[in-house]
């Protein structure tokens, strides 16, 4: 399986937007995908963000 993930950085009023984008994601691996996105990644990210708030 060949994806692309894409991520984009904005300023917005108050700090920093990321928005994240995969494609090329097969139907039945998108659910699978997500989840180890969340709890890999934005989960611990964001319990280290908040931290340092």
């Amino acid at each position: 399986m060949k994806t692309l993930a894409a991520f984009a950085l904005a300023k917005v009023k108050g700090g920093t937007r990321l928005t994240f984008t995969q494609s090329g994601i097969p139907d039945d691996q998108v659910e699978p995908i997500k989840e180890g996105w969340k709890e890999h990644y934005w989960d611990k990210m964001k319990a280290l963000l908040e931290a340092e708030a």
